[in-house]
C-alpha cells in the first residue's frame, strides 16, 4: 500500500506539472482527490487492512492528500494568473466606454394608485396615517362598535394569529379594514381630526376572479366643529 501511495504521488505531481489550464487542472484533481479518485479509494480501503497497518497507512494517505490539496491550490493561482495575463494582452477593454443600460422595474399599480390618492387627500389638509398589519381584536372590532355577536364579525371572515389572547384587547388578527387607525389616531391625537389610512387588509375567504384573500383599500375620517353630510360630499367631488 506504500508502495502504491509513492506511485501515486509520482504520477499525480507530473499530471499536476502538466496542466496548461484551469479546466485541466480541475479534471486532474477529480482524477486523484473526487469523490471517485484514486487517494480516495486509497482511503476506502484502509478499513480492511490489519490493525497494524491501519494506522500508518492512513496517516501516510491523509498526509499525501495535504500535501496534493496544496500542490493544486498553488497551481490554480498561477494558472489563473497566466489566464489573466494572456486575457489582458490579446483583449481589448475600453474602460472610457459608457456601461450598458440595464432595466428598471417600475412601481406596482397599486402603489401607484395609493401614491396619487394620498397626495390628492394631503392637499386637502388630510394627514397620511399608518399602522400595524396584526390587530387586536379590541381595534379591529370592539372599539369600532363590532361586538363579539355583531353581524358584521361573520361577514368578515377573519384570519386569527396562533398567539396567547390578551385578557384586554383578545386575540391577535390580520386586520379586515384599516379602521384600527382610526381608533389609534383620536387616541393620540384627539380633535379636531382629519386623516385618511391607506394599506393592505385581509380577509380569510375562498380566491375568484373576482375575490382575494389580501387587498388594499383607503379610508378617512374628518372631526370637527360643524361638519356634515356636505362636508363629506365636497370632499368626495373634489376628489
Amino acid at each position: 500500500m506504500l508502495e502504491k501511495l509513492k506511485s501515486l504521488r509520482t504520477e499525480a505531481l507530473e499530471d499536476l506539472a502538466s496542466a496548461k489550464s484551469t479546466d485541466q487542472l480541475k479534471e486532474i484533481e477529480r482524477k486523484y482527490l473526487g469523490k471517485s479518485g484514486q487517494l480516495t479509494e486509497l482511503l476506502k480501503g484502509v478499513k480492511d487492512l490489519s490493525i497494524e497497518y491501519k494506522q500508518k497507512t492512513g496517516k501516510a494517505i491523509n498526509e499525501l492528500k495535504a500535501e496534493l490539496e496544496e500542490a493544486f491550490k498553488q497551481s490554480a493561482r498561477t494558472l489563473e494568473r497566466a489566464e489573466i495575463d494572456k486575457a489582458l494582452q490579446n483583449e481589448w477593454l475600453d474602460l472610457s466606454a459608457p456601461g450598458s443600460a440595464y432595466p428598471v422595474g417600475h412601481v406596482h399599480p397599486i402603489a401607484q394608485t395609493q401614491m396619487e390618492v394620498e397626495r390628492i387627500f394631503q392637499q386637502m389638509g388630510f394627514t397620511v396615517v399608518d399602522g400595524p398589519e396584526i390587530e387586536s381584536e379590541f381595534y379591529n372590532f370592539e372599539g369600532l362598535n363590532v361586538p363579539a355577536h355583531h353581524p358584521a364579525r361573520d361577514m368578515q371572515d377573519t384570519f386569527f394569529i396562533d398567539a396567547p389572547s390578551d385578557p384586554v384587547e383578545g386575540k391577535l388578527v390580520l386586520r379586515t379594514h384599516t379602521s384600527p387607525n382610526q381608533i389609534r389616531a383620536m387616541r393620540k391625537y384627539g380633535a379636531p381630526l382629519r386623516i385618511i389610512v391607506p394599506g393592505r387588509v385581509f380577509r380569510n375567504e375562498a380566491t375568484d376572479a373576482s375575490h382575494e384573500h389580501t387587498f388594499d383599500q383607503v379610508e378617512g375620517i374628518l372631526i370637527d366643529t360643524d361638519i356634515s353630510i356636505a362636508n363629506l360630499k365636497a370632499v368626495m367631488q373634489d376628489f
